[in-house]
């Protein structure tokens, strides 16, 4: 999710917010394309449920942060280097 990494580079919240709008959107592209795929049956029923599970729950994670930035009012922190893993 490129959108998400660029968007927190930002200078504000508002703009990290339109980029997780974008990075969320691009999920729903995602998904569109797993149901094609299913439909041509190009995946396993297993595989595909677990995928859509999987990007349901990054869509709901992504609204999460983008309800959480807009109610806040101190913008996001970048971690210090040296507490990456």
């Amino acid at each position: 999710m490129s959108y998400i990494a660029e968007g927190y580079t930002r200078n504000n919240n508002r703009e990290f917010v339109q980029y997780l709008f974008i990075a969320k959107a691009s999920t729903a592209d995602l998904l569109n394309h797993l149901y094609i795929a299913h439909d041509l049956a190009y995946l396993h029923e297993e595989d595909f449920i677990e995928l859509t599970t999987d990007i349901k729950n990054i869509q709901r994670n992504i609204s999460q942060l983008i309800k959480h930035l807009r109610a806040s009012s101190s913008p996001v922190q970048p971690i210090p280097s040296n507490q990456i893993n």
